[in-house]
């Protein structure tokens, strides 16, 4: 039964029930936290211990019982020093478990991963939640509501495709379109699909399904046959399920750009589900395996590439200017910057 998803609308079944199936385990099996509802009566802090909350609570009884001491003024000083005694122990813990915990936050940064809390702390990368604000029209108006605030906002991240093209782009939408003649990729294995699921970092962010990658572990490691024949219905029919194309997306604010009502401020993230990012992940390993394979890798290409990142670009373009001059001869550098809001259909680009 397995190999019968030889049709899109197959596929799209068999995803929709998949992604369903794990939905209804994961409300029956988890506790759903209801909307807006406190976990914890009290701020959370990482140095805090047992010990400090039995001696909180023993200097409190001593303060009050030093407090309460009225007619006996020798016993009131005697137990207002036992309580100013135990305070002053009290704040040494405390100071201790604080410098211990800061330490140990400090000495997480390893050689092999430098770009953690610690260096997000120290760069000032840590972003605050900032309110969505009132945003400038291109007609130069500013939306006056939530609700018309969030509508502009869609239309400017997910602009509607007029197919406004020229002849070279009506070819590319008439070839994509076309019948793939071409020999079948081989199958995708279990290990290929449980391998991808593996490399997936169980912390990231899901998509609009809430599943994570280790939930879609779990659910691969009792249903391996049908998720893997799933997966190879895509690759067979060259289909990405419509499911899978929806998105969240959260808007990020832009450094230095906080108090400006202008759309721009917004680099909008999309998160897909997960796994919709396990078919991206094994269709990304054919890809590179094929080129590598064949040595059609550019040695150039530094974007998307394993090992690879713009410091080794940047390092690159400063050894060729460096050489260059020491050869004495000049060099001129351009640079291109594109604009996302150009692209959209309307804009200075089109």
């Amino acid at each position: 039964m397995y190999e019968l998803l030889t049709l899109d609308t197959d596929i799209e079944n068999a995803v929709g029930k998949y992604q369903n199936s794990i939905a209804a385990a994961c409300k029956r099996s988890f506790k759903e936290r209801k909307l807006f509802q406190k976990t914890i009566g009290y701020k959370s802090v990482p140095w805090w211990m047992g010990e400090l909350t039995i001696m909180r609570k023993k200097i409190n009884a001593m303060k009050r019982r030093y407090q309460r001491t009225i007619h006996d003024n020798n016993l009131r000083e005697v137990r207002k020093h036992q309580y100013l005694q135990e305070k002053r122990k009290y704040e040494a813990t405390l100071r201790k478990a604080k410098i211990q915990s800061w330490k140990q936050y400090c000495n997480a940064t390893t050689l092999s991963n430098p770009w953690n809390m610690v260096y997000k702390l120290a760069t000032g990368k840590i972003k605050s939640c900032s309110p969505l604000s009132t945003q400038r029209k291109p007609d130069r108006t500013v939306t006056t509501d939530m609700a018309e605030t969030l509508h502009f906002m869609i239309d400017s991240f997910t602009p509607e495709d007029e197919e406004t093209d020229n002849e070279y782009h009506k070819l590319i939408r008439a070839q994509t379109k076309t019948p793939i003649t071409t020999e079948d990729d081989k199958p995708f294995t279990p290990a290929e699909i449980r391998d991808a699921m593996k490399g997936m970092n169980k912390n990231k962010a899901p998509g609009k399904d809430g599943i994570t990658s280790d939930i879609l572990q779990r659910a691969f490691n009792l249903l391996p046959k049908f998720t893997t024949a799933m997966y190879n219905g895509c690759l067979r029919m060259a289909c990405f399920p419509r499911t899978w194309k929806r998105v969240k997306i959260i808007p990020i604010v832009k450094p230095g750009k906080e108090i400006s009502n202008d759309i721009s401020k917004y680099r909008p993230i999309s998160l897909i589900n997960t796994a919709a990012k396990v078919l991206k992940k094994v269709l990304i390993n054919r890809i590179m395996h094929h080129m590598y394979s064949n040595n059609l890798m550019s040695k150039n290409q530094y974007g998307f590439t394993p090992q690879t990142s713009t410091v080794d670009a940047v390092m690159a373009l400063k050894d060729f200017v460096q050489g260059s001059i020491n050869d004495g001869q000049y060099v001129a550098v351009i640079s291109l910057e594109l604009n996302g809001l150009l692209m959209q259909p309307g804009g200075p680009a089109s």
